[in-house]
C-alpha cells in the first residue's frame, strides 16, 4: 500500500530509502535550511536525527535491520576539520 509520509516542522522534502521488513519503520533523509538530514519514520511519524555537535551538510539513514530496531546513518561534515561519520543506532 502507498502512504504518503509527513515532513518533520521545518523540512521542505524527504525520501525514503529503506523500509523493515514489518514496514513500520522507514529510514531516508529530508532537507531543511541546513541541508540533507536523516529521518526515521516510525509507524508513519517522522523524527529528524542528529548525527552530533558537529554540522553535516549530507547525511541519511541508508538502511534498517528487518526487525526494526537498529538504522545505519552516515554523514559528512564540514566543519574546520572534514569528517565522515557513521552510526548504528538502536532505536527501539
Amino acid at each position: 500500500d502507498y502512504q504518503e509520509l509527513a515532513l518533520p516542522a521545518g523540512f521542505k522534502r524527504a525520501s525514503a530509502i529503506a523500509v523493515s521488513a514489518d514496514g513500520k519503520v522507514i529510514v531516508g533523509e529530508g532537507t531543511n535550511d541546513n541541508g540533507t538530514c536523516p529521518i526515521i519514520w516510525t509507524d508513519g511519524t517522522p523524527k529528524y536525527v542528529s548525527l552530533g555537535s558537529e554540522p553535516y551538510s549530507d547525511s541519511h539513514a541508508d538502511a534498517v535491520s528487518s526487525n526494526g530496531r537498529y538504522v545505519l546513518m552516515h554523514g559528512n561534515g564540514y566543519g574546520l576539520t572534514s569528517a565522515f561519520q557513521t552510526l548504528m543506532m538502536c532505536i527501539r
